[in-house]
């Protein structure tokens, strides 16, 4: 079972928000051989909601994938998904903003 440190408060520009589904396409382009280095390298922080960590605990692969993540050194952290609005200072609509600049930049693939 993978174990990731939860945070409460952030202080970055450049967030990614990862779901099941983005883990799940980049795994599949690693095991394609595309390296991922120039999509995550760009942030400062990659956060999983807890409810993603549990699914991802309920796939050895999905678990191990991430863990190497880690491992590899990127900034990867679990959050509660009841603190998104503390997060942003209980600003809904930036929080959009938020969600959208993270999730953007995966469907650009380094070619």
């Amino acid at each position: 079972m993978i174990q990731i440190e939860e945070i409460n408060q952030i202080n970055k520009k450049h967030i990614a928000l990862l779901d099941t589904s983005s883990i799940s396409f980049m795994q599949g382009l690693q095991k394609k051989g595309i390296r991922l280095d120039g999509i995550l390298m760009d942030y400062d922080l990659i956060l999983i909601p807890q409810w993603v960590l549990i699914e991802i605990n309920d796939a050895e692969g999905r678990a191990d994938y991430v863990q190497s993540l880690i491992n590899a050194g990127y900034p990867i952290y679990c959050i509660a998904e009841e603190a998104y609005s503390d997060l942003t200072g209980y600003e809904e609509g930036n929080l959009y903003q938020i969600v959208l600049a993270s999730t953007a930049l995966l469907g650009r693939v380094p070619l």
